[in-house]
Order: C-alpha cells, then structure tokens, then sequence
C-alpha cells in the first residue's frame, strides 16, 4: 500500500517509533500487559493518522508511519502530541509506570527506492539519540556511521598485519633536561586511509 501511496505522491516522511525498554515492561508486567500496550499504541496511532497516511506495526515494539509531510515543525508537532497520548496509558503499576518511546523520521526524497530501505532510514535517525523527541535522518551521520562501520570491518585484519603503531613521545624531567620516561600513543597506519590518530578510532 505504501508502495502504491509513494508511486503517486512522494510528499512524505518514513516514521519509526519504538517502545524504550519493552523488554523490561513485559519482564515485569507480563507479556499480556505488553500486548496490551502495543494495541493501545497502534490504536493511538490509527486515531491520529491523517486522511492518506498509513501505519503499521513491524516486528515486537517497531511501528512505522508514513506521514504526508515534510514539514519538521510540523511533524514534531504532530509528533509530540501521539507522544502525549501514548504516554497518558495508566494500567501499568497503578499508572506510576510512564511509557517512552523514541522517534526517528526519514523526509523521502525518492520514492522509487524500496520501503525497506526508507525503513532502514528512518531507524537510522531514531538510534541518534541526540536528545531530541524525533530525531531526522542527516546524511553527514550516514556517512559518520558508513565510517565508523568500515574502521570496525578493517580492525581485525589491521591488528594482524601490524598497522596499529606505537609511537614514544618524551617525558623530559625539568631541572635537567634529561628524557625520565615516555607517554606511549597508538596511531593507525590504515593501507587507504593514511595515518589514523586514536581520536578517530578509539570511540569506535
């Protein structure tokens, strides 16, 4: 359907939303309170939608949403309202228990690609964590993502093959000049990306 939608209009956002710490809420509560939850979710959602939108739940506590605009304001605004709905639950713990979720969105600027892959975005976005309630897919993190994954695909081989090199740098004592010691510092020699130093792949 949403292959359908996007053939005739490509106005949209990929919305993904998920449930922070499901697993715990069904440890605690029971799995048929959090089925529960989940029909309450996507009812919320369905109640909210607009004229031409469409949702769906993907797997355990995923939903996505495709929303006819493109419009952030718009969408945190719209956003944050479900938020406030979903959050207003109250048969967990005597209604103590707030239930959270996080959003990520994916604006489509082509809607020839496969929704998976729109999906993909979307999810991208949501993983930000960059204190926001949605958080938009921004193709420069695709890229810091897209680096930091390579750096870990070429670690393994790099660590045989003695690229990560030990670097001594001086320690000189004061009242005489002389070298007392050494701070030792790790560089990678990368065989495509030239010399590394450790604020690139020490976080990784």
């Amino acid at each position: 359907e949403a292959e359908r939608v996007l053939r005739r209009d490509s106005g949209y956002t990929m919305v993904s939303l998920d449930i922070m710490d499901f697993t715990f809420l069904n440890n605690i509560y029971g799995v048929q309170a959090g089925d529960d939850v989940l029909r309450y979710i996507y009812t919320q959602i369905c109640h909210w939608l607009q004229a031409g939108e469409l949702t769906a739940r993907s797997s355990a506590d995923l939903f996505y949403i495709l929303m006819h605009t493109q419009a952030q304001d718009e969408i945190v605004r719209r956003i944050t309202a479900l938020d406030q709905h979903i959050r207003d639950y109250d048969r967990l713990g005597g209604g103590s228990y707030r239930i959270e979720m996080r959003f990520g969105a994916y604006p489509i600027r082509d809607g020839s690609r496969s929704i998976t892959w729109m999906e993909d975005n979307a999810n991208l976005a949501r993983k930000y964590r960059d204190g926001q309630r949605c958080s938009f897919y921004r193709t420069e993190k695709w890229q810091e993502q897209k680096l930091e994954r390579e750096m870990i695909n070429d670690m393994p081989s790099s660590l045989r093959s003695g690229a990560f090199e030990v670097y001594l740098q001086p320690k000189v004592r004061l009242r005489d000049g002389c070298i007392d010691g050494a701070e030792a510092l790790i560089r990678w020699n990368h065989p495509d990306k030239g010399m590394l130093p450790p604020g690139v792949f020490i976080p990784v």
